[in-house]
């Protein structure tokens, strides 16, 4: 999500939606860019470098797909950390997913796959 704000006219309405946009896009699993408007014509470094990482970040990525091991009757939040062979955090990589789970059932071919 890219936020451009328009510096001679802030109102009160676009600084609240500021944090709750970007709880938003945390929550869902995306990203938030928060930019100054530049006036017309001005070239802005921080635009361009923030649309340089949105498009890599577009680009490259890697998709992870889990499957629950039993049925989840209520939405649940849940954590998802990258570590290293040691198992530590590695601190380089974002990682964006939604944080929390709707309720799912289990499908048989699930069940009757043995657990690893």
């Amino acid at each position: 999500m890219l936020l451009l704000h328009d510096h001679y006219l802030r109102t009160e309405e676009s600084e609240r939606a500021v944090p709750l946009l970007t709880r938003l896009a945390d929550e869902t699993g995306g990203g938030i860019v928060d930019l100054d408007d530049p006036p017309v014509g001005q070239r802005n470094p921080r635009l361009e470098a923030s649309l340089s990482k949105v498009y890599s970040q577009m680009t490259q990525f890697y998709e992870l797909g889990l499957g629950p091991l039993k049925a989840i009757d209520k939405e649940e939040r849940w954590d998802l950390e990258v570590v290293d062979s040691q198992g530590k955090k590695r601190k380089d990589i974002k990682v964006t997913y939604p944080r929390k789970v709707p309720a799912c059932g289990i499908s048989n071919a699930e069940k009757e796959a043995p657990v690893k």
